[in-house]
C-alpha cells in the first residue's frame, strides 16, 4: 500500500531503513528461538516512527502475523481512511477492490489500542492471533488509575498488554514506538510504566533505544529507575531515529521548540540563526491565513492548530471545545482537498469544505499528535503565556482564566507537552498566530498576549504583516 500522505518521506530514508530491518530481525529471533521480545523505538518529532510502524507490519515476514495499534483515534481513522482510498484505487488483476473488501482488509490490521487490550485481557485466558503488535504512542498508554476510572481492571495498560502477549506459548514481540515529552492528557503513564511492567515479567528480552534507558533522562522517558538485574536488556543505537523528516527544511526546529518552551530564549536564538527558513509571527488571524494559503502549491496541505484550552479563540471564530471536535470527521479533514481544478478529477475526495487547507476547523493536539501538515498555523491561547521569566499555564472558567498552581506539576506539563506538539506539526515551516484582541474583551489578557509575542520574536522568530 503506497500512500503518499502516510508513506513520503522527505530525508533519512536510510535511518527508516535500518530501524525497520532491526525490528524484523528481532521477530525472526524471537521467532527462532521461542523468545518473547519488546523493542522500544524513539525518535525526534517527525522522525517518521508511525512510518516505521506502518513499513514493519507490511512487511512479508510480519504481515499474517501482527497488527499495528494506537490510542490515538484520530490518527488511526485517519490512517485507516487514507490506506481504504489508496486500495480502492488500485486495479488488482484487472479490477478495483470495492470499499467494504478494502475497510476488511485495512481495519484487520490496524487497531485501536484500548479495544483491542479490552477484547482480550478481560477474556478468560484468551490468546490474541496476532504474534507481534506495534503500539504507536506507547508512552501515552494508560496508568492504572485512568483504567480504573475508565472501569477498566485495575492495573495499567502496559500490564495488560505484557500479559495477553505473554499467553503465547512459544514465542511473541511488542514493538513500542515512543515520543517523548508528548503525554498531552491525564492517565498518560509515560515511558516509565512500562519499566513497572516488565518487572512482573522478567524472562521478556528488552531491546532498546539507549535513550530510554540513559540517567540523564526525564523520568517520564526513562524505562526503568534502575537497571534490572533480572531482565536481559540490549541497548542498541539502531531503534533510534535521529533525524527529522517531517521538517524538511529546518531539522533543528525540534530543538528549537524545546528551548524555547523551556525559556532559554539565546539558546532559541542562535537556533533560530541557523535555520534556513524560520517560524513567522503575527498578532492578525487574517494575515496567517494568507501566509498559509500562499505558501501552500499543488496538493501540498496547510491547516490551522490549536491548543484545546485556548478556549478564548472561539472569539476569533475558532473552536476548541471537546464536544465539537468529537463528533468532527477528522479524516476528512486530512485528507480531503479544499479545492480541485483538474477535469479529469472525479471530485470524490476535493472541494470540501471540512478539508485543513479551507482554514476553518482548527485541530488541538488530542486530533494532530502524530500526524502533520506542511504549512501550518498555530494559535496561540492564554493558556500558556509568558511571564516574563518563565511560562505560566492557566484554565479558563467561562469567567476568567485562573493560574494552574505550582502543585498541579502533571497539569502543567501537559500544557507545555501540548505545545511541544502544535509546535511540531509543520513539515516546512509554520507562522504562530499570537491574538491582539479588542481592549473592551476584559475576558483576554493583553499584555500577557503582547509580552508573548515579544518573547517568541526574541527567541529568533519572524515577524509577519
Amino acid at each position: 500500500m503506497n500512500v503518499f500522505e502516510i508513506g513520503h518521506s522527505c530525508s533519512a530514508r536510510a535511518d527508516l531503513d535500518v530501524t525497520t530491518e532491526t525490528i524484523v530481525l528481532a521477530v525472526e529471533g524471537a521467532r527462532s528461538n521461542s523468545d518473547k521480545v519488546i523493542c522500544f523505538v524513539t525518535g525526534v518529532p517527525g522522525a517518521g516512527k508511525t512510518l516505521v510502524g506502518l513499513n514493519a507490519v507490511h512487511r512479508p515476514e510480519i504481515r499474517q502475523l501482527g497488527c499495528f495499534l494506537s490510542g490515538n483515534g484520530p490518527l488511526v481513522n485517519v490512517i485507516q481512511e487514507a490506506l481504504i482510498r489508496d486500495v480502492t484505487r488500485r486495479k488488482t488483476e484487472g479490477s478495483r477492490t470495492n470499499r467494504r473488501d478494502a475497510e476488511l482488509s485495512v481495519r484487520a490490521f490496524i487497531h485501536n489500542v484500548h479495544r483491542f487490550a479490552d477484547e482480550y485481557y478481560r477474556e478468560n485466558r484468551k490468546c490474541p492471533v496476532q504474534k507481534v503488535i506495534f503500539f504507536d504512542e506507547a508512552q501515552r498508554a494508560w496508568d492504572a488509575e485512568q483504567n480504573g476510572r475508565a472501569k477498566r481492571p485495575p492495573v495499567s495498560e502496559p500490564e495488560m498488554m505484557l500479559e495477553v502477549m505473554d499467553r503465547h506459548e512459544d514465542w511473541s514481540v511488542i514493538v513500542a514506538l515512543v515520543g517523548g515529552g508528548q503525554e498531552i492528557n491525564r492517565g498518560e503513564a509515560g515511558l516509565s510504566e512500562w519499566g513497572r511492567a516488565l518487572l512482573k515479567f522478567p524472562h521478556w528480552r528488552v531491546l532498546a533505544s539507549p535513550y530510554v534507558l540513559s540517567g540523564n533522562g526525564s523520568a517520564e522517558f526513562r524505562l526503568f529507575e534502575e537497571a534490572p538485574s533480572a531482565i536481559r536488556v540490549q541497548p542498541t543505537e539502531r531503534l533510534h531515529l535521529r533525524i527529522s523528516t517531517r521538517s524538511i527544511r529546518a531539522q533543528r526546529i525540534s530543538d528549537w521548540v524545546d528551548a524555547v518552551l523551556s525559556g532559554r530564549d539565546r539558546e532559541a536564538l542562535d537556533i533560530a540563526e541557523v535555520l534556513t527558513v524560520k517560524p513567522a509571527v503575527t498578532r492578525s488571524l487574517s494575515a496567517a491565513k494568507r501566509w498559509l494559503t500562499g505558501n501552500r502549491r499543488g496538493t501540498t496541505r496547510s491547516g490551522l492548530t490549536a491548543s484545546a484550552y485556548a478556549a478564548r479563540l472561539r472569539s476569533d471564530g475558532l473552536e476548541p471545545d471537546f464536544e465539537f471536535h468529537r463528533g468532527f470527521d477528522w479524516e476528512h479533514w486530512f485528507l480531503d482537498f479544499a479545492d480541485c481544478e483538474s477535469d479529469s478529477c472525479d471530485h470524490k475526495y476535493c472541494n470540501d469544505v471540512r478539508a485543513s487547507s479551507k482554514l476553518e476547523v482548527v485541530a488541538t493536539q488530542f486530533e494532530i499528535q502524530g500526524l502533520e501538515l506542511d504549512w501550518v498555523g498555530v494559535c496561540w491561547g492564554e493558556d500558556l503565556l509568558w511571564e516574563g521569566e518563565q511560562w505560566e499555564c492557566r484554565r479558563f472558567n467561562n469567567k476568567k482564566w485562573r493560574v494552574l498552581p505550582a502543585a498541579a506539576a502533571r497539569k502543567r506539563s501537559y500544557q507545555l507537552n501540548a505545545y511541544r506538539v502544535l509546535l511540531t506539526r509543520a513539515r516546512q515551516n509554520m507562522i504562530l498566530y499570537i491574538p491582539h484582541p479588542k481592549l473592551e474583551d476584559q475576558s483576554r489578557l493583553h499584555s500577557a498576549l503582547d509580552r508573548t509575542a515579544e518573547f517568541l520574536l526574541s527567541c529568533g522568530a519572524r515577524a509577519f504583516e
